[in-house]
């Protein structure tokens, strides 16, 4: 029965999610990009010179993504709150139906993990497009030799995309 609820209510408030959504796949695709980017074995080919670059901008990736999760969950809060103040009416109408608010609860909770687990394999294939992008950039940034492997999957971006994942 609550699993039903659930599944018709994302239904039924496809728009009201299409920017909680959006937010969220961009989150996760900027995430993983800039996670995957900073792991590219492409950077260990650089010589002396350019494995200090690398390491300098590898450090600045790592910053630059802290600061991007501490903006990305004002931005997730703030888009939480938008998609609660349109469905008040409707969470005040199973409230006065006799719902409790513990199973009112509930139901956000899963509709949130099912927008959220959306976004998240969307993310991760936008973000790995994203990378593809950006690693071609420093290969010509770095003249790298061009047999070079863009098709990089990083498992420490995924673990940490999927952190973010479970904090959001």
């Amino acid at each position: 029965m609550l699993a039903k609820l659930v599944f018709r209510n994302v239904k039924r408030n496809l728009q009201t999610y299409s920017i909680y959504f959006a937010t969220l796949t961009i989150i996760y695709s900027l995430l993983y990009s800039f996670n995957t980017v900073v792991s590219n074995p492409v950077l260990n080919e650089a010589g002396d010179t350019k494995q200090i670059l690398s390491r300098f901008m590898e450090q600045f990736m790592g910053v630059l993504s802290i600061f991007a999760a501490v903006a990305f969950i004002f931005l997730v809060l703030y888009s939480t709150q938008f998609v609660l103040k349109r469905r008040s009416k409707e969470l005040g109408l199973y409230s006065s139906l006799g719902m409790k608010n513990k199973k009112i609860g509930k139901i956000l909770f899963f509709e949130s993990i099912i927008v959220n687990s959306g976004s998240l394999i969307l993310g991760f294939i936008i973000g790995w497009i994203i990378s593809l992008f950006l690693t071609k950039i420093l290969i010509s940034i770095f003249a790298l030799s061009s047999k070079v492997n863009y098709f990089y999957v990083s498992s420490k971006a995924i673990f940490i995309t999927v952190i973010c994942f479970f904090i959001i």
